[in-house]
């Protein structure tokens, strides 16, 4: 018998082709459109290049040491500059690649091999040699010294660049109307324009500006550190060159779990948990199939030498068989047709929709016997209440489950939908258990407590005559 009721129920389901529409076409439609949406949610919030201008004038193309400085963080490659006596002078921004200089004096070169190999001190035997065999004595020390400080990859500490490899989008102005211009026009977020020294041109408040200001001011004391330094003397400037050099970092990134970080699987979460949800349906249908007041089927049933309570386990099980191989198929596509990773414990997921599923059956089974209205209004019934559910959890709104649950946390725990998210979101983020296992247990308690409605409804139901 159970068998048969139990297929039947399969076959049935499946041949209800408005209600695989809902609980399996539509997810996947969904699904689809939430990856075309969000696919580049996590990319909004990188680091992009601030665009900035710089004001070629004289006084630029005499300040060697600010054109190796910008060079370095506009580039990634190096800078080629021009020295005020004709000379060239070429450095390289590479840890590795070393530098060549040439005196500002015109006579004899400095060559400066691969000082940054050991990945911390590029620039201080560097600084010493140059100052050293210059014949002007350390102009090109500083230069040297502020570049490796502010942009080289071994000693730099500026952080963003070093870690994204350019940190503006440098244009040259030929002049600082056409600069102005550009700032008008919001081309560029504010340019430099060099007299006695840098300057900053801005015309509002933002993070581009902010890193500029930065930048600039940090460039203005490593500059007057370094002239400092290398006036003093060789003998001082290897004893403190190293400390200006060495950039230390108190903070490190680490990462809470095994995932990475990402904003668009919570929205995939929250779909998950409306297609477990949608299992309304099936429990619906199975309990109007069972009340002879609601169908000719029902009728049919209510006369069969089956026991009540038998019969609708049967019919339940069957409902939530069909209602977990949709959300797997879901689950499949998204994982594999989308490439949406769900994290390392798939199997501990897929639990997860197992409970998911048997919830939201045992929630349209519920709906279905409490209430003596028409079917299409207890259907109204099962689409409202599980919408507000899933809005609540995250579904349209994104970190709206966060503000309830740090403003009314009842509603938060009561709310079925926000219990299988959150249990997803603990897999996906927490390397411990005890929060999803806490997450399961509210979900099948809640689904036990209406199955208990349910039987009570359904056998105190009675029928005069069919």
């Amino acid at each position: 018998m159970f068998w048969n009721i139990y297929w039947k129920r399969i076959i049935g389901s499946i041949r209800n082709k408005e209600l695989i529409i809902w609980t399996l076409f539509f997810p996947l439609m969904l699904s689809t459109l939430f990856f075309a949406v969000f696919s580049n949610i996590d990319a909004s919030g990188l680091f992009r290049e601030v665009p900035i201008g710089v004001v070629d004038n004289e006084a630029y193309r005499l300040d060697v040491s600010f054109q190796i400085a910008i060079g370095m963080v506009s580039g990634g490659g190096g800078a080629s500059l021009g020295a005020s006596g004709g000379s060239g002078a070429s450095l390289g921004a590479s840890g590795g690649s070393g530098a060549s200089l040439g005196a500002s004096g015109g006579d004899g070169g400095v060559s400066i091999g691969d000082g940054a190999n050991d990945g911390g001190d590029f620039g201080v035997a560097d600084v010493v040699g140059a100052s050293l065999g210059a014949n002007d004595g350390g102009d090109f020390g500083v230069a040297d010294v502020v570049g490796a400080s502010l942009g080289a990859s071994g000693g730099g500490d500026f952080g963003v660049a070093d870690a994204v490899g350019r940190l503006f989008d440098l244009r040259m102005a030929a002049s600082q109307a056409e600069a102005d211009e550009w700032l008008e026009k919001g081309e560029i977020d504010g340019y430099v324009v060099v007299d006695d020294a840098p300057m900053l041109v801005v015309s509002g408040n933002g993070i581009g500006q902010t890193i500029a200001k930065s930048f600039l001011d940090r460039y203005l004391q490593t500059k007057k550190s370094a002239q400092s330094i290398l006036s003093q003397g060789p003998e001082e400037a290897i004893e403190s060159l190293p400390a200006l050099l060495e950039r230390a970092s108190f903070t490190e990134e680490i990462s809470l779990s095994q995932s990475a970080q990402t904003r668009i699987v919570n929205y995939f979460y929250a779909l998950l948990a409306m297609v477990c949800m949608y299992g309304g349906f099936q429990g619906l249908q199975t309990m109007t199939y069972l009340q002879a007041n609601l169908s000719p089927l029902g009728a049919r049933n209510a006369m069969a030498p089956v026991g009540r309570l038998r019969m609708v386990a049967y019919d339940l099980l069957g409902g939530a068989t069909i209602q977990y191989l949709c959300l797997l198929a879901v689950v499949a596509y998204v994982n594999l047709a989308l490439g949406v990773s769900f994290g390392p414990r798939l199997l501990l997921v897929l639990l997860v929709c197992l409970a998911g599923c048997v919830l939201g059956v045992s929630f349209g089974a519920m709906v279905s016997v409490m209430s003596k209205l028409k079917e299409q209004a207890k259907v109204a019934i099962l689409i409202t209440v599980t919408m507000v559910s899933c809005f609540l959890s995250g579904l349209m709104v994104g970190g709206i489950n966060y503000t309830v649950a740090q403003s009314a946390p009842a509603v938060a725990w009561l709310n079925p939908a926000a219990r299988i998210t959150d249990a997803f979101y603990c897999l996906y983020y927490y390397d411990t258990y005890e929060r999803y296992f806490l997450n399961i247990g509210i979900i099948l308690a809640m689904a036990v407590a209406m199955l208990a409605v349910t039987v009570a409804y359904a056998r105190r139901q009675r029928y005069e005559s069919i």
